[in-house]
């Protein structure tokens, strides 16, 4: 994608990417879905943000599609584990939270 800021999640590789008229910003190391609850694939658009901790231990999660979000959690592995979601380290949740803005696109794939 070459438009305005947008975020790229490449499940190859496991990263996260904040870009900006088809430049990378800032690159995160994320956890996608697991095999049995796979992260779901396509170009989206951000809805919604809930700021602090969910009951399911999500922190700062950033909504894109039906309940999947980019999210700070406690166990980010260096492959695929989660149940769907895009996982990142709590200590670059807040800084990805803060640098999204709702309406803006994400791509999720594989390389």
């Amino acid at each position: 994608p070459k438009g305005g800021r947008h975020v790229e999640a490449d499940l190859t590789h496991q990263v996260e990417v904040l870009a900006n008229h088809g430049k990378p910003l800032y690159t995160f190391h994320i956890s996608s879905g697991k095999s049995s609850t796979p992260t779901v694939l396509g170009k989206f658009n951000f809805y919604s943000k809930s700021p602090g901790y969910n009951s399911e231990g999500m922190y700062y999660s950033v909504y894109f599609h039906t309940g999947y979000a980019t999210h700070g959690y406690a166990d980010v592995p260096n492959y695929p584990a989660s149940h769907g979601c895009l996982r990142n380290p709590i200590p670059d949740s807040i800084f990805i939270y803060n640098w999204i803005h709702l309406g803006e696109p994400i791509w999720v794939y594989y390389r």
